[in-house]
């Protein structure tokens, strides 16, 4: 009797035995399959596919895209970017220089007295500046076109305010005077102006037009030759020259 029951608990510890061991490598082979399932759902979900390759490549063309109209537009909405192509203004910008300036600079005020400004040349008939869309489409249009079909902006006049609407300017022996007095804090030009021009008599400004002047009197093409600005014709203000020399403006801070 005894030894039956010893027999008995034997057997019962070699059964669970048994059955621990079968236990763990059932879980060690379901917890293998897994692995090797998430293995190969990784493989599927990573392998590219044409469709894949396609989506990646419109995804990349559309950050492209995206980043270039983002630049268009705030090369010909935002800042102004040109080169200055005469000594008119020299020492303060000097020929070839690349200048920087802002055309948002006067969305919410106005033109004050020493601002240098930008504009297109006023002895156009339509000198302007075109809409934004014109200007986009025009730059693009010229990217597809070979260098004789390109369509050509004006180049930009850079210039110094001198004269505010509804003042009187005049140039007397050589100084700029302002309703009948010397103009003070005109430091941007050494010695006395040698032409007059139109400014050799009492000069009336319209209201919405400027008085401007090169910083280099004696060479500069400017509201003495083709009279007053039209506030409509200022493309914006130019801050400082950014190449080849890195120089401030001066004028209203």
């Amino acid at each position: 009797m005894f030894d039956e029951e010893l027999f008995d608990i034997k057997y019962d510890a070699e059964l669970n035995k048994k059955n621990s061991a079968t236990n763990t490598e059932a879980a060690e082979i379901n917890t293998s399959t897994d692995s090797e399932v998430a293995l190969e759902a990784e493989k599927v979900k990573t392998k590219l596919t044409p469709v894949k390759v396609l989506l990646e490549i419109l995804s990349w063309m559309a950050w492209i895209g995206g980043a270039l109209l983002l630049a268009l537009f705030i090369n010909n909405a935002i800042i102004v970017n040109a080169v200055v192509i005469s000594g008119s203004m020299e020492n303060t910008i000097s020929t070839n220089d690349r200048v920087f300036g802002l055309r948002t600079a006067y969305w919410f005020g106005s033109p004050s007295r020493f601002d240098v400004i930008v504009f297109n040349d006023p002895n156009f008939p339509d000198s302007a500046e075109p809409p934004l869309l014109t200007r986009m489409t025009r730059f693009v249009t010229n990217i597809f076109r070979s260098s004789d079909r390109r369509i050509h902006s004006q180049d930009p006049f850079v210039k110094r305010i001198i004269g505010l609407p509804g003042e009187t300017v005049q140039i007397i022996e050589g100084v700029v005077h302002i309703n009948g007095v010397p103009l003070e804090g005109d430091n941007f030009y050494n010695g006395l102006i040698s032409s007059a021009g139109l400014a050799a008599h009492p000069l009336v400004i319209p209201e919405g037009h400027f008085f401007v002047l090169g910083d280099n009197r004696s060479n500069s093409q400017d509201s003495r030759n083709w009279g007053v600005l039209c506030r409509n014709e200022i493309i914006g203000r130019i801050y400082f020259a950014i190449w080849p020399n890195f120089n401030g403006m001066g004028g209203r801070s």
